[in-house]
């Protein structure tokens, strides 16, 4: 089980017994806002506060329990949705961003022209689902738009993608 915390920290807790294993400063003015893991790294995002207010990705080898890379960047970012080669995020309400997965250089940014990013995106092979204030957004992983449509005025939560639907739950009304 993998933990991030306001101060700049993640750690791992054994999941059988909930003993700390490890943990590890990133940057004590970084706050975590995500963590998702894959393949023996865990992909913290967040922003940072102070005088370097912005945002960060940081990658983390865990068996090494060292940091592989940071990407600093010029706002918050979303918990990320990680892909074979690259790791997906939504930047400040407004733009979706691929990192390299392996070193975090940036890839493409893609600027979604709809009122408010609001949820972490999710992929399906090729494509990038991301839910906007009022509906859903779909780029290739290439950061190409496929579409985007709107949910009558409802705010939906991060998107499961099955072969055929965008599956999401509405955040306070209920799911159709």
């Amino acid at each position: 089980v993998y933990y991030g915390t306001v101060n700049g920290t993640i750690g791992a807790i054994d999941a059988t017994t909930g003993d700390p294993r490890w943990d590890l400063e990133l940057d004590s003015g970084m706050t975590t806002w995500g963590l998702t893991a894959a393949e023996g790294s865990v992909f913290a995002s967040g922003y940072t506060t102070g005088d370097d207010r912005g945002g960060a990705l940081v990658s983390v080898d865990v068996a090494e329990e060292s940091v592989e890379w940071t990407s600093a960047l010029s706002d918050w970012i979303s918990p990320v949705a990680i892909g074979p080669d690259a790791v997906y995020g939504v930047v400040n309400f407004d733009s979706v961003q691929a990192h390299e997965r392996g070193t975090g250089e940036l890839l493409w940014s893609a600027d979604l022209q709809v009122d408010g990013v609001v949820s972490a995106p999710a992929l399906d092979g090729g494509d990038v689902c991301v839910p906007t204030t009022y509906g859903a957004a779909r780029l290739t992983t290439e950061g190409q738009r496929v579409w985007t449509t709107s949910v009558d005025g409802r705010e939906p939560s991060s998107p499961i993608l099955t072969d055929e639907l965008v599956v999401v739950a509405y955040k306070n009304t209920s799911s159709r």
